[in-house]
């Protein structure tokens, strides 16, 4: 049986670069002084909030190809197997989390518990504000899981319907924000309601869709290295001019950051400077492979060195310092866990709900 440490390093790289932007845009809000270091926060401060939906284009491109690379293998589709492995991966360390804050007094348990319990964080708020998006993809698969029965199971297996829908959700979500800023909805209700936001996520099914079912046009795409480059170079510069405007970030701003996430994955799809292991890209990727617990408990470490900081003296920790506490503690937790709990649990599903195994490694490996 394949085991989850079999791993594309691109799509590891990924992760790596989402989960640093993911962070900066908490992170980066001091400058130490020192001139490398500021300007290494300066694009987890500008675009930070992008990293997000980077990582929802990844999760449906690897999730997507989960479903349907098992579907083109086995003709088959078990939807109760593919959510029971989707909780062996998200509810553990999602829930250690919150079982932590209620048990230390951090949070009463009905600040919490209740909306993380049923993933409708993004509807009923709570004190945790960066776990929407674990809601918003919840709500995401559950919604594909059906609508891909439906189909496999239809009497002509219409699965080449598939990308219409996914099209089709790609024109709606940007469609309601437009709508919603002119109804006067908050921003921040547009940034984390589930409604609003899936498009990022059909996307990356959509890719799947085409290396699966259309892999010479996905090859045909992903070679094209100049003008995928070109496009995500375009993509960030278009972010940066839209930057302070919260409705140019609601109706454009979060279509143009998914499909420049798109673009930068099919950028960085077998590319040399990546597979080859460069040490830099090296560095990113094995960060990558910590990057769902580093984003879940990426406050813990810094909040527990605050309040001892706090008792020795009255003053801010310096900046530089600050810094340093933010990503070295996130990065140590993120280990920890990973190492203790996330990769036993994954492993404990590998045996009690197998993958198929025709599915591709990689894609067994991330999802």
């Amino acid at each position: 049986m394949r085991t989850t440490q079999e791993r594309r390093i691109e799509l590891d790289f990924l992760r790596g670069i989402a989960i640093l932007l993911a962070c900066g845009w908490h992170f980066n809000g001091r400058d130490t002084g020192v001139v490398v270091i500021d300007l290494l926060q300066m694009p987890g401060r500008a675009l930070g909030w992008a990293g997000v939906d980077l990582f929802f284009v990844l999760s449906g491109f690897l999730v997507g190809g989960l479903v349907l690379g098992e579907y083109h293998k086995t003709g088959t589709f078990k939807p109760r197997r593919f959510l029971v492995r989707r909780a062996f991966k998200i509810w553990p360390v999602l829930y250690l989390y919150i079982a932590l804050l209620v048990i230390t007094g951090r949070y009463a348990p009905g600040q919490v518990v209740p909306q993380t319990l049923f993933h409708v964080q993004n509807y009923f708020l709570t004190p945790l504000n960066h776990l929407w998006s674990l809601a918003v993809e919840e709500h995401f698969y559950l919604t594909f899981a059906v609508l891909f029965l439906a189909l496999a199971r239809s009497a002509s297996r219409r699965i080449e319907l598939l990308p219409y829908f996914l099209a089709g959700l790609m024109v709606l979500a940007p469609l309601l924000r437009i709508l919603g800023v002119l109804a006067g909805v908050e921003p921040h209700t547009l940034q984390i309601q589930t409604q609003f936001r899936i498009d990022a996520l059909a996307c990356g099914v959509m890719l799947a869709y085409l290396k699966v079912f259309r892999a010479s046009a996905f090859n045909t795409l992903a070679v094209r290295k100049t003008a995928l480059g070109i496009a995500s170079i375009a993509g960030v510069a278009a972010l940066l001019a839209l930057r302070g405007d919260p409705v140019l970030i609601a109706t454009a701003g979060y279509s143009i950051a998914y499909l420049t996430g798109a673009a930068f994955l099919l950028f960085v799809d077998r590319l040399p400077i990546v597979v080859n292991r460069n040490r830099a890209a090296r560095a990113i990727a094995w960060i990558g492979t910590y990057s769902y617990a580093m984003y879940v408990f990426q406050f813990v470490f810094f909040r527990a060195a605050e309040s001892v900081w706090k008792r020795f003296s009255p003053d801010a920790i310096p900046a530089l310092l600050d810094i340093a506490i933010r990503y070295v503690g996130a990065l140590t937790v993120a280990i920890v866990v990973t190492k203790l709990l996330e990769r036993p649990m994954l492993a404990l599903r590998d045996r009690l709900v197998p993958a198929t195994k025709s599915v591709q490694p990689e894609v067994q490996a991330s999802a």
